[in-house]
Parts: C-alpha cells; sequence; structure tokens
C-alpha cells in the first residue's frame, strides 16, 4: 500500500501578522504627527489609550511569531524525525555488539568507553554535541505513536518551560540557554562573561564547567568580531610557554611568537622592541643584562619559599595542600624542587605545611571557644585524613554551608567573600564558591 504524504497547510498566523504589522505603522505615523502637542509629562488620554493599544498589539505580534517558530520546529520534528532514527540506529547496533563483545570477556563497558564509541558518527550529524533542549517523541516506546498535533503540543510544552541559570540562578525559555556537557545550564549571558573573563584570567582559560571543556562553538555566534579575536589572540597567549611580553611598562602586551626573530620581539601595539631572552628592552651586539627587579623578587621567592612553574615562569606560592602543584598553564611540578611532578624523590607533603592548614581548618569551623585538648585531638583527626585524601580530587557534590557570620565566608580560589553561602570539600576541606567549583577546578 502506497504511503500518503500529507502536504501542511499554508502558515494560517500569516494574514493575521500582516494586519498587525500595518495596525502597527498606522498607530507610528499617528505618533509621529502628534510629537510637540502637549507638555511633556502630560500626555493626553487619548496619546496614553494609543499607547497602550500599541503596546498591545505588538504583545499578540511577537505571541504569533513565536507560535509560528514552535510550528515550524513541530514540522521539522515530524518531517525528519524517521530519517534521524534511520542514520542513528546502525550507530547504536554496533554500540550494542561492542559492549556485548566486551561482557564476553568478562569486563564491563565503562560511561567513557560509551561516550567514544558513539560520538564520531554522531558528530556528523549533529554539529553541537549538547541540544539546547530535547524535542524527540519518543517514538520508540512502547504505546501508540503520537499525532502531529500532539507532536506539536508537546514541542509548544517544552519551549515554555523556564530553565535556571546554574550561574545567575535567573530563569530563562530553553532557547536562550546553552547546556554544557557536564549538564549544568547556562543563560547566553552568563556564558558569554565566562568567555570574555577567560580572555583576561587564565586560572578561567580554557573555559570549561566541572572539569570538562565548553567549545566556542556554543557562544561564538554571541560574541562581536572584537571579542572572538580577543579570544583567539588570549588563546595563543595561554598556550606558548615561554611567553614574552612588551617591556614597555605602560603597554605590557604579550608578543606572539610570529613577531619574534632572533631573539627580537616587536609589540604590535606600541612597537617597542623587547629582548625575548632577558624580556628586558631590546639590545643590540651585546649580552643580556641581570634585571635586578626580577633579582631582587628571586631574592625574597628564596627567602619565602616560593617556587616557580618549571613551563611558563611565573611565582607560585603554596597555601595549602601537598607539594603536587597545578599552574593556571596547566603545568603539574614539585613546590619543593620545581621537576615534572612525579619525577623527583621529594616528599609528597611537608609537615609543618600539613599541621597548620589542619589547625586553620579546625579554628575556622569552630563554633565558639574549644578547649586546648579539643582542638588538638580535631587537628590530629584533620591532618590524618589530609594525609590520605593529599591529592584530592574533590567530589562532584560538595557540601554548602549557609548561615550568617562575622566575617562572611571566604573561598579559598578566589579570595573573594560571601555572605550567604559557600561549598566545603568533605574530604580535604577546601572552601571554594559556586564559580570556581564550576570554572576554576582542573
Amino acid at each position: 500500500m502506497a504511503a500518503i504524504q500529507i502536504v501542511p497547510a499554508l502558515d494560517p498566523y500569516d494574514d493575521e501578522m500582516t494586519a498587525l504589522a500595518l495596525q502597527l505603522e498606522e498607530i507610528g505615523i499617528v505618533g509621529q504627527k502628534a510629537k510637540g502637542k502637549y507638555p511633556m509629562g502630560s500626555p493626553p488620554d487619548n496619546k496614553i489609550a494609543v499607547d497602550s493599544f500599541q503596546t498591545e498589539i505588538q504583545t499578540h505580534l511577537d505571541f504569533l511569531r513565536d507560535l509560528k517558530l514552535a510550528h515550524s520546529i513541530a514540522q521539522a520534528i515530524d518531517t525528519d524525525a524517521q530519517a534521524i532514527a534511520d542514520m542513528v540506529r546502525p550507530e547504536e547496533q554496533v554500540q550494542e555488539d561492542r559492549r556485548l563483545a566486551i561482557r564476553l570477556h568478562g569486563e564491563e563497558p565503562t560511561g567513557e568507553d560509551i561516550v567514544e564509541m558513539s560520538q564520531p558518527k554522531l558528530a556528523g550529524f549533529f554539529p553541537l554535541a549538547t541540544p539546547l533542549i530535547d524535542l524527540s517523541d519518543d517514538e520508540s516506546e512502547v504505546g501508540p505513536s503520537m499525532t502531529y498535533a500532539q507532536r506539536q503540543a508537546k514541542v509548544l510544552g517544552k519551549l515554555s518551560t523556564e530553565y535556571r541559570c546554574c550561574a545567575c540562578y535567573g530563569n530563562f525559555k530553553s532557547v536562550s540557554t546553552v547546556v554544557a556537557s557536564c549538564e549544568d545550564r547556562y543563560c547566553r549571558d552568563c556564558l558569554k562573561s565566562l568567555f570574555l573573563r577567560a580572555t583576561t584570567d587564565e586560572s578561567l582559560f580554557p573555559p570549561r564547567c566541572c572539569r570538562k571543556s565548553i567549545p566556542l562553538e556554543m557562544i561564538s555566534g554571541e560574541l562581536s568580531s572584537d571579542e572572538l579575536n580577543a579570544f583567539r589572540q588570549a588563546e595563543v597567549e595561554f598556550s606558548t610557554t615561554d611567553r614574552t611580553y612588551c617591556s614597555n611598562a605602560s603597554c605590557a602586551k604579550f608578543v606572539p611568537g610570529n613577531r619574534i626573530q632572533a631573539g627580537r620581539a616587536i609589540c604590535g601595539i606600541c612597537s617597542t622592541e623587547t629582548c625575548s631572552m632577558c624580556k628586558n628592552a631590546y639590545h643590540r651586539g651585546t649580552d643580556c643584562r641581570a634585571d635586578p627587579a626580577l633579582q631582587a623578587t628571586l631574592a625574597l621567592a628564596h627567602d619565602q619559599g616560593w617556587q616557580r612553574c618549571n613551563s611558563c615562569r611565573s611565582m607560585v606560592e603554596m597555601t595549602y595542600g601537598c607539594n603536587h602543584m597545578t599552574c593556571n598553564c596547566g603545568a603539574q611540578f614539585c613546590y619543593v624542587c620545581g621537576a615534572d611532578w612525579k619525577t623527583c624523590s621529594c616528599a609528597q607533603w611537608n609537615e609543618d605545611r600539613l599541621y597548620a592548614r589542619a589547625r586553620g581548618v579546625v579554628i575556622r569551623d569552630a563554633e565558639g571557644q574549644l578547649p586546648h585538648f579539643e582542638i588538638n585531638r580535631r587537628v590530629e583527626m584533620v591532618r590524618n585524613g589530609l594525609r590520605v585524601n593529599h591529592e584530592c580530587r574533590h567530589p562532584r557534590w560538595l557540601d554548602r554551608l549557609e548561615g550568617w557570620r562575622r566575617n562572611c565566608f571566604r573561598c579559598e580560589v578566589c579570595t573573594r567573600r560571601y555572605s550567604q553561602f559557600i561549598l566545603q570539600c568533605p574530604t580535604c576541606h577546601i572552601q571554594i564558591c559556586a564559580d570556581c567549583k564550576r570554572n576554576r577546578m582542573r
């Protein structure tokens, strides 16, 4: 039996939308003629009535436009759902066959294995890894199939649902949000803000949520050409290990590698020439001079026990934790000797720092004065826990501490203070704000 093709009728809203648009145009002409014929701030009653009518027409016109878009999406789903399902079905069968083969060998596939199996082929079907909203109609589930009208109603219901942004906690329609790969949902303004802040704050680069990178394609449509250029320049800067910055103190901009030749770096902003070896003003035909300011900083670092990153040469000061350091540039090294992590024989932690950290945690979390013996007991308990969990990765769900304190809560990563709540790791006791937990943890 031949299949019957249903040809959708012409959009029933076009005539009404055209009529409303003409009404708005007429109201605009009348409003232009009436300008300046009444005192400012005291419009006549007929002006107030016309403005109210104009607002009502505009609101209804916007509603019809949204409804037309929803109908278009629903019709596209009704037309393409079977084709998409036919493309995805062979890939699902391949996944199932591989899972069966793995089980026959006595193993269980992990979540990462499943993602690796499915992503390459699905990436060709869908340009974004994560859709804004799931508009599937679940036709594979047991039960009666849905008609076009039922699918349309389902899509309209999903489009009208509001979702909470994980950063600003505002409520937004689905089309105004973006879902990261960790399933956290951002409004477009907050995600754009994260990408813009990442261009000047290396601890936020690359933009990520719950340790998973957020691709630029998810927000590039919201960025201007200047903002996109700034992001790509930051990408070059933060991926460079031995960086050179303009020696002109009033400029101090990053000089990319394509502007450095034979040790001479030419700033693209002010054209100042800088030596890429010693980072001072370029000197022709002479050896690099020792920088007095740098030597003074290195002497202070030695006295204070600070360490330099062995990749980007940034100065790093340990405030808590073990000797395993992770720089903003991503390099991991030993805080004692500066060598790559796990390539030296240094101790994994310093007992004095461990005791100081444990005591600081006990004093911070104590409610009121504690007897001396109780402080010592708690310090020993916390210190033993830190020894076991000195390389804590922090679980996805942290304890939420709420309530008012005299000095508020302080994030141990960005040092900002918060009056309402802070997150605390139950394993290593670090207190961290929600923003740093999502976007700064590596």
